[in-house]
């Protein structure tokens, strides 16, 4: 077996920025589910929420 040297543990946003990856589906879902027009900005607002904060308020 092969041993590792370092393992890398990227927080979003230090090596890969992985926000816009999840903003774009979550506008789509939300066109689908709520037949909605949010922009990037309005979904991005809510991004630095806990899920249960967002679906509760």
């Amino acid at each position: 077996m092969k041993k590792y040297k370092a393992i890398i543990y990227d927080i979003d946003g230090t090596i890969l920025n992985t926000l816009d990856m999840n903003m774009y589906p979550l506008i789509k879902i939300i066109k689908e589910e709520l037949n909605e027009d949010w922009s990037f900005n309005d979904v991005l607002k809510f991004s630095s929420y806990p899920g249960m904060k967002v679906t509760n308020s």
